[in-house]
């Protein structure tokens, strides 16, 4: 699965741009390397975002990366079709999913995707992974 930052959050010193601990071991990383962290999802907690740096290894013997967690990201290779407005899901693989099932939601559609085999657009949304409550 291919993701593009179409635009991002502003710039590197937006609320929206995080500093997240990945864990200590580089094949575990997204995209299994530190190398191939760079433009996957990340899921730290209730932090959601897309990974715009090399992780570094720092001297607590984990790897820290800085998220966006509100950019409007591209992304190939997500089966399915939906409305524009509909909700972005990101699976416990870090895989982006249009079904809600058990997965967390991230975002939504900036436009509506009509045939399965289209790119979406994704808005994330800082905060939508954190439960609703009345």
């Amino acid at each position: 699965m291919a993701q593009k930052i179409v635009k991002d959050s502003a710039n590197w010193s937006s609320i929206w741009v995080k500093e997240v601990n990945l864990g200590a071991v580089a094949g575990s990383l997204p995209g299994g390397s530190v190398a191939g962290a760079i433009g996957q999802f990340a899921l730290v907690g209730n932090k959601v975002g897309v990974i715009i740096d090399t992780p570094q290894l720092r001297e607590d013997g984990n790897y820290w990366a800085t998220i966006d967690m509100a950019c409007l990201v591209r992304v190939s290779g997500t089966a399915g079709t939906a409305t524009d407005g509909a909700t972005v899901y990101l699976t416990s693989a870090l895989a982006v999913t249009l079904t809600a099932s058990t997965n967390t939601p991230i975002g939504f559609l900036d436009r509506a995707k009509a045939a399965s085999g289209d790119d979406i657009w994704v808005q994330l949304v800082p905060g939508s992974s954190l439960p609703v409550k009345a």
